[in-house]
């Protein structure tokens, strides 16, 4: 049965060096001619000492070694190679084969095992073989190491992000920390001006000074969500049994108290309890749910539901409402900070709070993403592991 392998290309050929050892004179001397027919560039030893002696001499890719040889066999010659030139490929050669010198020539490295006399065309296939396994393994060593060099690269830009990233946040929390004093300041100091000298100012100047401390709380409010989310990204998460449904009861409570006189119906389903850090999910129902009660804020009944599920891996959660929705063209712009579908005139916030919900989610290695439909309401998922 012939055996197929892929033909090395002739340019290639030429660069490839072969080492023939062998003590037969006609053996040694016709090997030389058909290789060197072939295209390789050939050299001759003629017993095991001499073959090193060459192999220390030049750089070869494939030695043909004859098993028996006196003084040093075949099985030491190549016993040697494989301890001092680990890259030259040995293929054996011998007029009296056994198992055991096949053995033993395997166990030490060796490629292939050709009879002698050899049979030309097996020993094109033998050499073409060995030549295509080590191009592949050549290349396969090539695309580790661009590999590893894409790891390392990913890995330094990874620490420069992170590093960028913790810059970044302390930068945050030092200007937001810093803004707070002189806004106290401005709302302290309208605040006199409106109460202790009304009859000054008039009304057009307490007008103004209203409008100076509406917009001076929202300020302060935007510090407060930056610090937040600033805080929420150095924070260390500490792991515990959270149950999700009594967070988001305890969670609704707190803002339904916050919005007396609205009409707002609670859904609450039954959820599965969660590893997560407890204050850091209690911060995503508030959120979620502060959201849910923004967007309603136009209808007679606001429904807000809550629910979630296993889905082996990980436990789904929702927040569903009945408010004005969105338009899911825009959907990827939701959790980005300062990023708003609707405007401030119509609904109040800082534009912070979904990021921060994101953060958390990302931090706990999860996923969060939203779907809704103008006037329709809006549907708010995250996932956490199980």
């Amino acid at each position: 049965m012939q055996t197929e392998c892929k033909v090395l290309d002739k340019s290639k050929i030429k660069d490839i060096r072969v080492l023939v050892v062998d003590d037969e004179e006609y053996i040694r001397l016709s090997l030389r001619e058909l290789l060197a027919y072939l295209g390789y560039q050939v050299v001759t030893a003629t017993n095991g000492e001499d073959a090193l002696k060459k192999l220390e001499e030049n750089r070869f890719d494939v030695a043909f070694v004859d098993v028996k040889m006196p003084e040093m066999n075949g099985i030491q010659l190549l016993a040697r190679i494989k301890e001092r030139f680990s890259n030259v490929s040995v293929i054996m050669m011998t007029g009296y084969a056994t198992v055991e010198n096949a053995i033993d020539a395997v166990k030490l490295g060796a490629y292939d095992f050709l009879r002698k006399p050899y049979d030309i065309e097996e020993v094109k296939v033998s050499i073409n073989r060995l030549l295509e396994k080590k191009r592949l393994e050549e290349e396969r060593r090539m695309a580790e190491e661009k590999l590893q060099n894409t790891l390392a690269e990913l890995e330094k830009k990874t620490e420069e992000l992170e590093a960028a990233n913790t810059e970044l946040e302390s930068f945050s929390y030092s200007v937001s920390h810093d803004l707070r004093a002189p806004l106290r300041a401005i709302i302290g100091f309208s605040k006199i001006l409106i109460e202790d000298y009304t009859d000054k100012v008039g009304d057009e100047g307490r007008r103004l000074l209203n409008i100076i401390q509406d917009n001076t709380k929202k300020m302060e409010n935007l510090i407060d969500d930056i610090l937040t989310l600033s805080r929420i990204g150095r924070k260390d998460i500490i792991l515990s049994d959270v149950n999700m449904y009594k967070m988001a009861k305890a969670v609704f409570d707190e803002i339904k108290a916050l919005y007396p006189k609205r009409n707002i119906e609670f859904q609450l389903k039954l959820m599965p309890p969660v590893k997560g850090d407890e204050g850091m999910i209690h911060q995503v129902f508030f959120n979620l749910l502060s959201n849910a009660v923004k967007f309603t804020k136009t209808r007679d009944t606001a429904i807000i539901e809550i629910g979630g599920h296993d889905e082996g891996s990980r436990n789904v959660y929702y927040v569903r409402d009945n408010g004005v929705g969105f338009n899911m063209e825009y959907s990827d712009r939701l959790f980005n900070a300062f990023q708003r579908l609707h405007s401030e005139n119509e609904f109040e916030g800082t534009g912070i709070g979904l990021a921060t919900v994101k953060r958390i989610i990302d931090r706990h290695k999860g996923k969060i993403w939203a779907e809704g439909k103008e006037k329709e309401g809006a549907t708010f998922y995250f996932s956490l592991p199980n």
